[in-house]
């Protein structure tokens, strides 16, 4: 029976041999072994555990590799293992008989010797081990540290340590008088997402200093890539081989899509080294040049002051036109052609010019002449004076253009209200309008007519507040009622919005148009001649 058992005994004692080797090769064919593994039992596998961990911080570069790699397979195959990863208590170099160091805690009292290459050493093993307990302690030696060098190094490796502390310490360090602990620090945030950190990066990406400028326009390009990139172009452009160096650094690394217009320009630097760096830049690839050119599409419109001309005096050559030939026929094409202008504009919005925007909104305030005028109209002329166009949002590449969605959205309600307005109240207002004025000029009124002339002014005031009201809440919609969830959409809660409040507004006008036509009807009136009539003396 003992027979049976002493293959796969002695299987295990020779995977443990080996794992506790001292020669390299032994460890590395034991821990590639395990990495393609996943048919051993718990208990062998916590067993092996301890070791696996051992070896992650060993002197040899190949070791540490596949210990890593034997260890996350071993924490996917078995879920259940502990990884014994608890967190580090302060170390003493005095020990209790029969008790002897691991190699993380041998590293970590490295770290407290004088020698700056073996702390660089420990340093890199540590780290490199993407262990999280050890974040505590090199937490702790980092902010007690006063070599501004062995700082620095840390400051550069520990991001490889997955703990929400660090970022906040290392941005902690971006007030250090040492510029290369900044540009470390620097370095090491950009593996994190900050987007708070966006205008100190900005700020950073102005430095003299060509690290801190060059980790700064780094992590900028994840926030702002054309500002990133206008910066990446300035380092290249500059007569500075510093510059120049990180310029080439960051295209390597970042491969903008301004590559294909940089590469050249470093490629004939006057610098030898910079030419010869660049030897390491691919070009731009097929599928990279087309992504370049789709965000070039992209790209914010100049201003154009004649063509900006041209569409004023083609979009007023029109309104004068629609004022003319205004007839039924002409109404109902025209509501047809705004509403397929307006859909295609929304529905294609994130691919939608400014130009475009702007078109499809003149169409829509220019076909609302056909129905007559309303006061209604200086709301879109205060939004044109008072709203900013883009407030500033950048497509994928960084470039300002288009109106946010916020804003786009008030606009169509400001049409939606003007026309439905002038569709329910159109005639009614001018009819009543004129009574008013006559009145005003000292014409009897009958007291019907004068109670329903100012009954109507009446509404079209609370109109005019009501619907300035329902867009000040559209454009501050998700500002004051913000997305309860994640997962729900703002532009589909801005697209309802609008919709509720057109709606609302179209059963005031009817309930106000019904109730000045029951009222009419009463008194036997059944068409505006005969309001007219009720003047004559």
């Amino acid at each position: 029976m003992s027979s049976t058992n002493s293959i796969p005994q002695n299987w295990q004692e020779l995977l443990v041999g080996s794992l506790k080797s001292e020669r390299a090769d032994e460890r590395l064919l034991a821990l590639d072994f395990l990495c393609q593994q996943s048919s051993l039992n718990l208990d062998f596998a916590r067993q092996l555990m301890p070791l696996i961990v051992e070896s992650v911080v060993h002197h040899d570069t190949q070791i540490r590799y596949f210990a890593r790699k034997a260890r996350n397979h071993f924490f996917e195959c078995f879920p259940e293992i502990e990884t014994a990863s608890q967190e580090e208590k302060a170390f003493k170099l005095e020990l209790k008989e029969g008790e002897q160091l691991t190699t993380q805690q041998i590293l970590l009292h490295k770290m407290r010797l004088g020698s700056r290459y073996v702390v660089f050493e420990a340093m890199e093993r540590l780290t490199e081990s993407g262990d999280r307990s050890l974040a505590t302690p090199l937490l702790e030696y980092l902010l007690e540290e006063k070599d501004e060098y062995k700082v620095s190094y840390l400051v550069r490796c520990i991001s490889r340590i997955d703990d929400p502390r660090i970022p906040d310490v290392l941005e902690d360090f971006l007030e250090n008088e040492d510029p290369r602990i900044v540009a470390n620090a620097l370095e090491s945030l950009c593996e994190y997402e900050r987007p708070e950190l966006e205008d100190k990066l900005i700020d950073f990406a102005t430095s003299s200093d060509n690290r801190i400028r060059a980790n700064a326009v780094k992590g900028l390009h994840k926030y702002a890539p054309r500002l990133a990139e206008s910066h990446i172009a300035e380092m290249i452009k500059s007569q500075s081989i510093a510059l120049q160096d990180s310029g080439v650094y960051l295209l390597r690394i970042l491969r903008p899509s301004n590559l294909a217009e940089l590469l050249p320009i470093a490629q004939h630097s006057r610098y030898a080294t910079v030419r010869l760096k660049t030897l390491d830049i691919m070009p731009p690839t097929s599928d990279e040049k087309e992504f370049a050119e789709m965000l070039q599409k992209e790209d914010l419109e100049k201003p154009d002051p004649k063509r900006d001309l041209i569409l004023l005096a083609f979009f007023l050559g029109l309104g004068v036109a629609l004022l003319t030939l205004a007839d039924p026929g002409h109404k109902r094409l025209l509501s047809l052609f705004f509403l397929i202008i307006s859909a295609v504009t929304l529905l294609s919005h994130e691919k939608t010019r400014t130009s475009i925007q702007k078109t499809a909104l003149s169409m829509g305030f220019i076909s609302s002449l056909a129905w007559g005028n309303t006061r209604l109209m200086v709301l879109p002329t205060l939004m044109g004076l008072w709203l900013t166009w883009n407030n500033q949002q950048l497509n994928r590449l960084g470039k300002i253009e288009k109106a946010p969605p916020q804003t786009v959205y008030a606009w169509f309600f400001a049409i939606g209200a003007i026309i439905i307005h002038q569709i329910t109240q159109n005639e009614l207002s001018m009819t009543f309008g004129l009574i008013s004025k006559l009145g005003e000029e000292g014409l009897r009124l009958p007291q019907l007519i004068a109670d329903m002339a100012s009954r109507q002014t009446r509404f079209e005031m609370a109109i005019f507040a009501i619907v300035s009201v329902m867009t000040i809440m559209i454009l501050k919609l998700n500002t004051w009622f913000p997305p309860k969830s994640l997962n729900e959409n703002p532009k589909k809660r801005l697209f309802i919005a609008t919709i509720v409040c057109l709606a609302l507004l179209m059963l005031f006008n009817l309930f106000h148009y019904w109730g000045l036509k029951f009222q009419l009807k009463i008194n036997r009136i059944d068409s505006h001649l005969a309001i007219l009539k009720q003047l004559q003396p």
